[in-house]
């Protein structure tokens, strides 16, 4: 028998572990296991706190770090679908997204094809409608044509 603890979250100590190296402001349990090849031990049993869970008011910004860290992982994701798009992502790629996404074949003309496989845009802006001459636009970086 490993130990009788029915948690997936605990700290087992045996005494003299926990006398050397549990802080001793930790509430425990004191109790005994018995071990086939052993016989009895006496230990003591700490059950962590539950993490407080993280709460963003509506009068504050996320931390930087996890706008930073967020950030950083869809670049990286972006990069490995324009370096390898065979590799396949959790979101569609190439012309199954620009089919998906309603792209016209003529837009597409005369774009080399591996700058189709590895579109992973995130729309069709066209859908809302056609840019009129006196809007203003901009173009989209389609990569190396």
């Amino acid at each position: 028998m490993k130990n009788s603890v029915q948690a997936t979250q605990y700290m087992l100590f045996t005494e003299s572990a926990y006398r050397d190296i549990a802080p001793t402001d930790w509430e425990v349990e004191e109790g005994e296991e018995d071990y086939d090849d052993i016989g009895n031990i006496k230990t003591f049993l700490h059950y962590p706190l539950e993490p407080e869970t993280f709460v963003l008011s509506s009068d504050s910004k996320p931390p930087a770090v996890l706008i930073d860290t967020l950030r950083s992982e869809v670049s990286r994701e972006y990069c490995q679908v324009a370096q390898n798009p065979e590799l396949g992502f959790h979101f569609h790629t190439g012309r199954r997204l620009t089919a998906l996404l309603e792209y016209r074949d003529h837009w597409l003309d005369g774009l080399p094809e591996e700058t189709i496989e590895s579109f992973a845009g995130t729309g069709n802006p066209f859908l809302l409608g056609d840019i009129c001459p006196d809007e203003k636009w901009s173009t989209p970086d389609v990569g190396p044509v």
